[in-house]
């Protein structure tokens, strides 16, 4: 790949950065839900928002990394295996996140 083909798009230091602080934002919201919410019976997370956020900003294959960058930390973080449904699953949350804002809502908010 050239120089420039590299700084642009998905490899940007930018993308890769941003993608990094969101993946962990969502660790993090995730193990504060966990511990929160532990005793009640209703569970309320927001981990999906910074993959939310990612898919938006940098469309689906950077939203759908976050999500299972965030699903792979956490299983390492609770002592488990990876379930690769499971992770499929959180993957496919960023990716249809960010295919719905691409095609539905990009129109309405252009740049």
């Amino acid at each position: 790949m050239k120089k420039s083909e590299i700084s642009k798009g998905l490899y940007s230091a930018k993308v890769i950065t941003a993608s990094g602080l969101l993946t962990a934002a969502s660790v993090i919201l995730a193990t504060l839900a966990k511990y929160i919410f532990n005793e009640s019976a209703l569970r309320l997370t927001v981990e999906c928002l910074p993959v939310f956020i990612g898919a938006f900003a940098y469309g689906p294959i950077v939203g759908g990394a976050i999500a299972m960058g965030a699903d792979l930390i956490s299983c390492v973080i609770a002592g488990m295996a990876p379930n690769p449904l499971i992770t499929i699953g959180a993957c496919y949350v960023g990716v249809t996140a960010g295919v719905i804002y691409k095609y539905c809502f990009k129109k309405r908010f252009p740049k």
